[in-house]
């Protein structure tokens, strides 16, 4: 998805894949580029991407991901197993992250630049291969 704002509420994403021979694709369920994100109530199970956020990749100026889950969803090269997010300001609240994995950083979640609040959200089994932040990696952050 892409825009100026994108909604998701109520959703449910299952074995979502996003990479290609030529591109190794970010965002496996979600690609947003824009002013405003808001995911709501919606699951993400055994999402796919070549390249960053498994499930969800934003990049944008302001970002909610409230009442969530995330099973089973990995990045095989680079980062954030469930969410990347590059910039902007953003919120994780009430959240779910199961065995998630990235090969570089952030097994559940790489945040790189702007400002992220992440309250009341659970993280087990999430991994990476290389590097660091088994659950959250965050990066340049405010």
């Amino acid at each position: 998805m892409g825009g100026t704002n994108i909604s998701v509420n109520q959703c449910v994403f299952n074995s979502s894949h996003y990479s290609t021979l030529l591109d190794l694709g970010d965002g496996g369920a979600i690609y947003s580029v824009g002013d405003k994100a808001k995911i709501y109530n919606s699951d993400f199970y055994d999402c796919y991407s070549g390249s960053n956020g498994g499930a969800i990749r934003l990049n944008g100026y302001r970002w909610e991901i409230i009442n969530c889950t995330f099973s089973n969803d990995e990045v095989s090269w680079a980062n954030g197993g469930a969410i990347e997010e590059y910039g902007g300001y953003g919120l994780i609240d009430n959240c779910i992250f199961n065995n998630c994995y990235a090969d570089e950083f952030g097994g559940a979640v790489l945040i790189k630049g702007g400002n992220c609040v992440i309250s009341n959200s659970e993280f087990s089994n999430c991994e990476v291969d290389e590097d660091n932040g088994g659950g959250i990696y965050l990066l340049e952050c405010e």
